[in-house]
């Protein structure tokens, strides 16, 4: 996140925040193909979902 936030213009800021949404939906994949692996369990993967969709709110927010 500092990264984005050092940089100057609104697209540039919005381009970062950007990709670190993406970077962050497919860290929710990562959790299925976990749960599907029996890795994590059911409870442990919706904790985790919830919080990574709390970030993808913020970080799209932070796309204006």
């Amino acid at each position: 996140m500092a990264e984005g936030n050092a940089k100057f213009s609104k697209k540039e800021k919005a381009r970062f925040f950007s990709i670190a949404r993406a970077s962050a939906n497919e860290c929710s994949a990562v959790f299925d193909v976990a749960k599907i692996a029996e890795i994590i369990d059911s409870k442990e993967k919706e904790k985790i979902k919830k919080l990574l969709y709390r970030i993808i709110c913020m970080l799209s927010k932070l796309i204006v």
